[in-house]
């Protein structure tokens, strides 16, 4: 089945759980331990980041730096990815997770296997015009995927609109979703979902806090799907698959999909 699919069949099947980061209320996020989680509790659908180190590979990491993971203020971005691979990022969680490092998407993608959803989020910003041009992190990221034959699994998804616009330009065939939530930290006009006629994206991605029914109702009569980040507890999570969202993105994805499971969502017409 394929993504596309799948969220065809939300309302037969039920929402989409994505673990955030892998599982990681139970191992260090953006980790193979995290991902090998996934597997191990058959989670269908697993959301990462991904970064462009200085030698080219796209790993796999949700901060620019080190700095929480590994209490090293190595900007990912200028670092060879030999270097990286020095420092654990696994031990600030607990100490069985000492010996982990930054992994590569194509490392993490070998490891969940061909038939889990993944929700790639490229982080790295680069220039907000132009193509994609080769060796960027949008190019590499969609080659990755396509090396794996995941391109029906796969969505990917950017705070930045032209982000997601380049990638669609050069592999039309992979779902694209725009992220947003109101902060000040967005520009304003992004702040409320603007940027999806910039990215021609066909989900939305919602801090959950913004997703009201009205909303979802409104996006769903325009043919697109809403993924609402991140929620942690079994009421929140139920109330927003009763508001329309077609996928909850989850620290602790076994918890919700238990919670959402043991309960009937239908949604209004």
């Amino acid at each position: 089945m394929t993504l596309i699919e799948r969220l065809d069949r939300v309302a037969v099947d039920g929402p989409i759980v994505w673990a955030h980061r892998g599982c990681s209320s139970t191992a260090p996020e953006n980790t193979l331990a995290a991902f090998e989680q996934v597997v191990a509790h058959g989670i269908e659908a697993v959301e990462l980041d991904v970064h462009r180190c200085a030698t080219g590979q796209i790993v796999v990491a949700h901060d620019d730096t080190l700095l929480r993971t590994a209490g090293v203020d190595v900007a990912i971005r200028a670092t060879p990815y030999d270097e990286l691979l020095r420092h654990d990022v696994g031990g600030w969680f607990a100490p069985e997770f000492c010996e982990q490092r930054v992994p590569l998407l194509s490392d993490v993608l070998g490891a969940l296997g061909p038939d889990r959803f993944v929700d790639i989020e490229i982080k790295h910003y680069g220039n907000r015009i132009g193509r994609a041009r080769p060796g960027d992190v949008e190019s590499e990221t969609v080659r990755i995927v396509r090396e794996h034959g995941i391109e029906r699994h796969v969505v990917v998804s950017s705070f930045d609109p032209f982000i997601v616009r380049r990638v669609g330009r050069i592999a039309p065939e992979i779902l694209r979703a725009v992220i947003y939530i109101d902060s000040d930290a967005m520009p304003r006009w992004m702040r409320g979902g603007g940027g999806r006629p910039v990215a021609r994206a066909t989900i939305m991605k919602p801090h959950h806090e913004q997703l009201t029914a009205a909303i979802a109702r409104r996006h769903h009569r325009r043919g697109r799907r809403v993924l609402a980040w991140t929620v942690d507890d079994a009421p929140t999570a139920r109330a927003l698959v009763q508001s329309g969202a077609d996928g909850i993105i989850t620290n602790r994805p076994v918890e919700i999909r238990e919670a959402l499971s043991t309960r009937a969502q239908r949604r209004e017409e």
